[in-house]
């Protein structure tokens, strides 16, 4: 199976490429410069493909500054339009393009069936990211890749944490009440794989079942390390250091996974103990 793959030297689109290359599949896998050469360029690359799979985007938890705004609005729903245009030539049997748990109302309950849509940049850039993908429901069938925070060993949000907590000097976000919509990155190449061969369309959700706030993510990675989480992390520290971009931080939403769920999806790691553990011995024990 030829499968073509944007984003490939991200987090989840490296562990996709591992996993596809064992897998024994070719994998194109698409940079950003196939991009800047145009559709007919694209068109050539992922001809053959009978999965595409969409992960390009440039960085959200930065400041919002104008030029940044635009960088997260291209590189995501231009890259998306120009993808689709070249998959018309060769239909492939699946297009799975990325988006985000931040479509969602902050601090609300959603799930596919019953969500709570959001306002403002992040949701914004969400809508329009899934309106271009579903451009391609003409001729493909499409999944919408509701992606919360991916937790990986060694990049990341939970990278960026770990050397403060290691040292004692790790704790909560702000009050420590947002919600902290996790998942492993071993369950989100497994769901992707078993969403490419489903018959599943539309929005899904990619978040573990077991969801917890920051300050629960907080006392759960100190009990791990066996270190305490006295240190909060003030929001005016966040809102100084990445202005409105903190929102991506702090406004966030409780989230289900309910299609995977309803759908016979098992998840290896449901709980956050559990990843959490899994992951840092990873880290130390990469093989």
């Amino acid at each position: 199976m030829k499968v073509s793959l944007s984003g490939s030297s991200g987090l989840i689109g490296g562990a996709l490429l591992e996993y596809y290359l064992k897998q024994g599949h070719e994998v194109a896998a698409l940079t950003r410069g196939d991009f800047v050469k145009g559709v007919d360029h694209l068109s050539e690359i992922i001809k053959d493909s009978e999965v595409v799979v969409h992960l390009a985007g440039a960085p959200v938890v930065k400041r919002w500054t104008d030029f940044n705004k635009e960088q997260i609005w291209q590189s995501r729903i231009e890259t998306t339009g120009m993808l689709v245009e070249a998959m018309k030539r060769s239909a492939p049997s699946v297009f799975l393009c990325a988006s985000a748990v931040g479509i969602y109302q902050p601090y609300e309950l959603s799930s596919e069936e019953q969500p709570s849509y959001g306002s403002g940049f992040l949701a914004d850039v969400c809508k329009n990211w899934e309106m271009a993908a579903n451009e391609a429901n003409e001729f493909t069938r499409v999944v919408n890749l509701r992606l919360g925070v991916v937790l990986h060993p060694s990049r990341g949000a939970l990278a960026s944490v770990v050397v403060p907590f290691r040292w004692g000097l790790g704790g909560r976000v702000g009050n420590g009440k947002q919600p902290f919509p996790w998942i492993h990155v071993d369950d989100v190449v497994a769901a992707v794989d078993f969403l490419a061969n489903s018959t599943l369309q539309g929005p899904v959700n990619l978040v573990s079942p077991g969801q917890v706030n920051s300050d629960g993510f907080s006392k759960c990675l100190a009990s791990v390390l066996h270190r305490p989480a006295w240190f909060p992390v003030p929001v005016l520290v966040l809102r100084l250091l990445y202005g409105e971009g903190a929102s991506a931080l702090l406004a966030t939403p409780f989230v289900k996974p309910g299609r995977l769920l309803e759908n016979g999806f098992q998840f290896k790691f449901p709980n956050l103990n559990g990843a959490l553990a899994h992951l840092l011995k990873k880290k130390e024990d990469p093989d």
